[in-house]
């Protein structure tokens, strides 16, 4: 791929970020029940991925649909 842009770049990093903090409180909230359900996900792939990434950051700001796991994430991320 090409270069892009210090900006995109910066924007991105901050997404990714943002993302895995989300994640790691959907991890934390389910402390009283572990569900084995997203050990199969894989978190390098959705952020090395601009649309999947994309769609995440949609639908947890609602700017978007959201897939089953999207709505799952927004909804623990709520609970807390």
């Amino acid at each position: 791929g090409g270069k892009r842009p210090k900006q995109a770049c910066t924007f991105a990093m901050k997404v990714s970020v943002l993302f895995c903090a989300a994640f790691l409180a959907l991890v934390a909230a389910e402390d009283v029940k572990y569900t084995t359900k997203y050990d199969s996900v894989d978190l390098e792939e959705i952020i090395k991925s601009d649309r999947l990434m994309k769609n995440y950051v949609n639908c947890l700001l609602e700017k978007g649909k959201c897939t089953p796991d999207g709505a799952e994430l927004k909804r623990v991320l709520r609970r807390r």
